[in-house]
C-alpha cells in the first residue's frame, strides 16, 4: 500500500498534490463491494456542517443516486434544542438507516449534550452487538458514519467506523477521502463559522466529484447551528457557491504563481494582481446579483412556483402555504387589472 498522507493532529502533510489523484483511484479499486462515495463533516465554533455527494458506485459497475444525509428531528428545517445530523457510507443502506433510527430514538430523554452523545454511542454499539449475533460470523455489515450533535448552544462531531466511535473536529470517508483531507488541510479551521465551513464543504465536494472516480451526482450540505434554524442547504444555493468557486479557481491559481515570480517587478506584480482582483470581483458580483434576483422572486412568488426564500447560509425560511401565496397573487393581478382599466 502506498502511503501518501500522514495525519498529525488536525493537519495533513502531503508529498505531492498530484499523487492525490493516484491515491483516490487506488482507494476506489480497493473498495471492492463497498459503496464508493464522499462524505465529510466539519466542526466550527457556532455549528457543524456535514456534506456528501449523491452517487453510489457498487463494485465499480453499478451506479445509483441516493441521499446520504439525514437530520433528526425530521421535520423540514426547524429550531429545536436537540438535533443530530448523520451522513453514512457503506454497502448496506437499510443497516445504516436502522443504526440512525435506533440511535435517534435512544437519545430522546437526554438532558445534556454529553448525555446525548454518550447514549448515541451506546446505541451504535448495542445495534452492532445485536446484529452481530444474527449475521454469520464476519458477515455483519460495517459502515462508516459521520454525525454531529447540537444541544444547549453547543455541538460535537463524531466519526463511527463500525461500533468504534471517536470525537473529532473534521473527518472524511469514502473514495474521496484523500482529496478531502488534502483540501481541508489547507482550508479548514475549527474556529470558522458555519458560513465558511459551508464553502469549504462545497469546494471539497466539487473537487471530489470532478477528479475522483466513484464520486458524483448532486452536492448535499446540512448545517446544525448552535442557535437558530438548522437544516439542509437549498440546492440552488450550493450551485451558486460551486459555480463561483469554479470561476475563481483559475484566477486564484494565477495569483499564486504571480507571488512566486521573483523576476517580475513590483509595479507589474501590482498591476497583474489588480487585474486578478477585478476578475474575482466581477464573478462574485454576478453571483450576488443572481442571488438577489432569486430572493426577490422567492418573496413575490414563493414555493408555489418553485422559488424558496433562504437565509444567509441557504437554509429555507418558513414559508406561507401555497394556497395563501396563490390567493395573494390573484389579488395582486386583480388589482393591477383594475388600475389598468381605469
Amino acid at each position: 500500500m502506498r502511503m501518501l498522507l500522514q495525519k498529525s493532529g488536525r493537519g495533513v502533510r502531503c508529498s505531492l498534490a498530484a499523487e492525490i489523484i493516484y491515491a483516490t483511484k487506488e482507494a476506489a479499486s480497493r473498495a471492492g463491494g463497498k459503496a464508493v462515495t464522499i462524505i465529510a463533516g466539519f466542526k466550527g465554533y457556532d455549528g457543524i456542517v456535514l456534506c456528501s455527494d449523491t452517487q453510489e458506485t457498487i463494485e465499480q459497475s453499478h451506479k445509483r443516486r441516493v441521499s446520504k444525509l439525514r437530520i433528526e428531528p425530521s421535520q423540514e428545517n426547524g429550531e429545536t434544542e436537540l438535533a443530530v445530523a448523520f451522513c453514512g457510507s457503506g454497502n448496506n443502506g437499510p443497516f445504516i438507516d436502522k443504526i440512525i433510527g435506533l440511535a435517534w430514538e435512544d437519545i430522546q430523554t437526554a438532558t445534556s449534550l454529553d448525555e446525548a452523545c454518550d447514549e448515541l454511542e451506546k446505541s451504535i454499539k448495542k445495534t452492532y452487538k445485536e446484529y452481530g449475533q444474527i449475521y454469520q460470523r464476519g458477515y455483519c455489515p460495517e459502515v462508516e458514519l459521520i454525525y454531529g450533535v447540537k444541544m444547549h448552544s453547543d455541538n460535537k462531531l463524531f466519526h463511527a467506523c463500525g461500533p468504534v466511535v471517536n470525537e473529532t473536529t473534521y473527518y472524511a470517508a469514502g473514495a474521496g477521502q484523500y482529496m478531502a483531507d488534502f483540501l481541508s488541510a489547507k482550508m479548514f479551521s475549527e474556529y470558522m463559522d458555519v458560513r465558511h465551513l459551508e464553502i469549504v464543504a462545497a469546494y471539497v465536494l466539487f473537487q471530489a466529484k470532478e477528479y475522483v472516480d466513484g464520486c458524483g451526482g448532486d452536492s448535499e450540505i446540512a448545517i446544525l447551528r448552535n442557535e437558530g434554524r438548522s437544516g439542509f442547504v437549498q440546492a440552488s444555493f450550493i450551485e451558486g457557491i460551486t459555480e463561483t468557486l469554479s470561476w475563481s479557481d483559475k484566477d486564484l491559481a494565477r495569483a499564486l504563481m504571480l507571488c512566486a515570480d521573483f523576476g517580475m517587478s513590483n509595479a507589474k506584480f501590482r498591476k497583474e494582481l489588480k487585474n486578478t482582483v477585478f476578475a474575482l470581483e466581477s464573478s462574485r458580483g454576478l453571483r450576488m446579483n443572481k442571488l438577489k434576483e432569486e430572493r426577490d422572486m422567492a418573496r413575490k412568488m414563493g414555493r408555489f412556483l418553485g422559488f424558496v426564500e433562504v437565509d444567509d447560509v441557504g437554509i429555507a425560511k418558513p414559508g406561507k402555504s401555497d394556497k395563501a401565496i396563490l390567493k395573494k397573487m390573484v389579488e395582486r393581478l386583480a388589482s393591477e387589472k383594475s388600475e389598468s382599466e381605469q
